[in-house]
């Protein structure tokens, strides 16, 4: 199953560069797209439209097209069923919209003779990874903006989804428990404040931040300890064994407010 967008890219890549036939391919969107596509050698397309405009957006962009992949159509019904029947040969494995009515291009793909019919439920697609949330009703270009970063993120997943102890979750992410437990603390405040003040939620890269580890005296043995809840220094049986005879010394550790 794939969690991302860019899980999906990446298994995609791996079959291959895709042939896409574009109806209507003078579109600025659509070149930005396919520039990005043929830099990882995920597609590369033939365009049907305006050649001139084309050449022009390709320029901008940097796309690397030749002029055996733009055909001079500006009629864009006609560059739809050019495109079409691209496909339909088995010269193109997919078919792009471009800067075309959106009726115009299920005219032509629904066409009984030349269209893309096959007996079977046409359905439409849409793949998109969202980049964060808001609140129902209001707009968010009006709503202060609260950023998970993807450790934090990923830190909720494992202690809160998963259910991981923090020394557990903390081996996973590769850090300290230390580190794991303020990146886990950050995570939640920052999700809490966008939802009990209806603020716009993102998610964005970041490094994980290490915190060092904080040695503190055990009450109870008086060795070195990591800070956390109960005693971790570890100093073997022998140790434990002498709990009886803290006496009046253990008695005062506990009062000091040292956790035990």
């Amino acid at each position: 199953m794939f969690r991302t967008l860019d899980e999906l890219v990446e298994a995609a890549c791996k079959i291959g560069p895709a042939r896409i036939a574009v109806a209507a391919g003078h579109d600025p969107d659509v070149i930005e797209a396919l520039k990005q596509a043929q830099d990882i050698r995920l597609a590369e397309a033939v365009f049907f439209g305006r050649a001139e405009k084309i050449r022009a957006l390709a320029k901008d962009a940097g796309l690397d097209i030749s002029d055996g992949q733009i055909h001079d159509e500006p009629d864009e019904a006609t560059s739809a069923r050019r495109a079409i029947a691209l496909v339909r040969e088995g010269k193109a494995d997919l078919l792009m919209k471009g800067k075309i009515n959106t009726a115009v291009l299920a005219r032509a793909i629904l066409d009984k003779e030349a269209g893309l019919r096959t007996g079977r439920l046409l359905s439409q697609v849409i793949v998109f990874q969202v980049p964060g949330f808001k609140p129902i009703g209001s707009l968010a270009r009006h709503l202060p903006v609260s950023t998970l970063t993807q450790d934090e993120a990923e830190a909720l997943r494992l202690a809160d989804l998963e259910g991981l102890y923090h020394e557990a979750a903390a081996e996973r992410m590769g850090v300290s428990r230390p580190s794991f437990g303020c990146v886990l603390e950050r995570a939640r405040r920052t999700g809490v404040q966008a939802l009990l003040e209806g603020r716009v939620l993102l998610f964005a890269a970041g490094p994980v931040t290490k915190v060092q580890a904080v040695e503190v005296p055990c009450p109870l043995h008086g060795w070195g300890r990591r800070q956390g809840r109960g005693c971790r220094c570890l100093r073997g049986e022998e140790a434990h064994l002498g709990q009886a005879r803290w006496g009046e010394e253990g008695r005062d550790a506990k009062k000091g407010g040292n956790d035990v």
